[in-house]
């Protein structure tokens, strides 16, 4: 059902009023209480001027109150801008710039950006704004817009509509199964495009979410303040998403890595998932469905996964999978042709998954999004990732087209070699980079995080 995201939770909230649904570590919201607290900040932005083909900023703290922003903001009918508090000053500034906001919701910063600022929750008693309508949104309107460096690193909006996102949330219903029942701990920084599911999925469909404090990275070992096992014992939760650099360092304390292993589901990606990393998930998890989630920002989050298996454990890499009912996939050569399976090509992403294109930048929205002709027009969405098929039809990702290189002639995918570098029991991570040495010449240089086990005390020995 194509609805904008307010609309989506306001109505859970007619059937399910008193159901908590957001926390945070001081408060929590039920469904009613989000809805109402939404709705009045999208009717402040609409007396403001704001609606359907505005971009408002949302550089609210970690909390309930960034959920109620970005669904304010939906309420008023425009696209939400994330805006991290925590990011570099000069990166919010550029996006702040490219974006042409409307205005920006804070819970107190933001105006040294030159934007009119709106606060999620008004101080003084404003005039009455029972009268204002809030505007209805079409299906292709945008809903957000997130900012992805890509392959330049000067930062581009991806503008991601209503029916994108509609189409990623009953997509991900079918492959994992609705989170009613759920509750997501939301840890991912806003700015990154795969917060929405954590934020916003549960709450559409009548589950719960608990947004974490920033940096849970730093938050890790169970003796600190507002730790991730502290959170995990407080508040159950059954859904948990992390990239795998994260996860890396939640398996480096034992406890937090086994306080996850009540989840019903653990979903990674935004990077390539070590071998390495998977077996030590897969030992430690048991019970925990594991599940490795492959899409470009483009083709709005996730458009791939797999669930591994201990099988993919033991070979060099684990696949990304097949493609969500939301999505269609084709490896490609450089005509835009498929190749024979088990060669390697770009992956192409087609389907209501795939964005509207880039804010602003129609030659680069053009050269990435390729309209193809025929009896059925289709549109791809180029991901410059290569990619091939394997005998059993899941997508196995080989690496990006910008880190291939070449040593005396020959070509070399870096990916390929950390792949094969992580698949030992001995190593933990791994990257691999070329350097110039003192002859002048590129030399590959790869740098190993060991998987270090315990030396045990003099006569426990085996």
């Amino acid at each position: 059902m194509t609805r904008p995201l307010f609309d989506q939770v306001r109505a859970v909230a007619l059937d399910h009023p008193t159901k908590p649904a957001l926390s945070d570590r001081a408060t929590t919201l039920t469904l009613a209480e989000l809805a109402v607290s939404a709705e009045a900040l999208g009717r402040r932005l609409v007396a403001r001027g704001v609606g359907p083909g505005d971009r408002v900023g949302v550089m609210v703290g970690r909390g309930v109150d960034l959920v109620v922003a970005l669904l304010g903001v939906s309420a008023a009918g425009a696209a939400y801008v994330p805006l991290d508090p925590d990011y570099p000053a000069d990166r919010l500034r550029t996006v702040v710039a490219d974006a042409d906001l409307a205005f920006i919701v804070t819970d107190g910063g933001g105006q040294e950006f030159g934007v009119p600022a709106v606060r999620v929750t008004p101080g003084p008693a404003e005039p009455d704004l029972a009268g204002i309508v809030l505007p209805a949104s079409s299906p292709q309107d945008p809903a957000y817009v997130v900012y992805t460096s890509g392959s330049t690193g000067r930062p581009k909006g991806v503008v991601v509509t209503h029916a994108n996102v509609a189409a990623l949330f009953d997509a991900l219903d079918a492959a994992y199964g609705s989170p009613l029942g759920d509750t997501f701990l939301a840890v991912t920084s806003v700015s990154f495009d795969i917060a929405i599911m954590e934020l916003l999925w549960p709450l559409t469909r009548g589950g719960a979410t608990v947004v974490s404090p920033a940096r849970m990275v730093d938050r890790l070992d169970p003796r600190g303040d507002d730790s991730l096992p502290s959170l995990v014992r407080r508040f159950r939760p059954t859904l948990f998403q992390a990239t795998p650099s994260l996860l890396s360092a939640i398996a480096s304390y034992d406890e937090a890595l086994l306080s996850l292993r009540h989840l019903r589901a653990l979903h990674v990606g935004g990077e390539v998932f070590p071998v390495g990393l998977a077996r030590r998930l897969v030992t430690a998890l048991p019970g925990v469905r594991i599940h490795n989630m492959y899409g470009p920002t483009e083709t709005t989050v996730w458009s791939a996964g797999h669930e591994v298996t201990v099988a993919d454990t033991r070979s060099a890499a684990v696949p990304i999978g097949r493609p969500l009912r939301h999505a269609s996939v084709r490896v490609a050569d450089d005509d835009g042709s498929a190749v024979a399976p088990g060669e390697v090509g770009e992956l192409w992403v087609s389907g209501p998954c795939v964005a509207a294109g880039y804010f602003r930048l129609p030659d680069q929205t053009e050269e990435r999004f390729v309209e193809e002709a025929g009896a059925v027009p289709r549109r791809w969405y180029r991901t410059g990732d290569r990619a091939r098929t394997r005998p059993d039809g899941a997508l196995e990702f080989v690496g990006r087209f910008d880190r291939q290189v070449k040593i005396s002639g020959v070509r070399i995918e870096l990916d390929e070699i950390e792949s094969v570098l992580s698949a030992s029991p001995d190593v933990r991570a791994a990257a691999v980079v070329t350097k110039q040495g003192a002859d002048g010449k590129r030399h590959l240089v790869a740098y190993v995080q060991a998987d270090v086990k315990p030396v045990p005390p003099d006569g426990d020995a085996e």
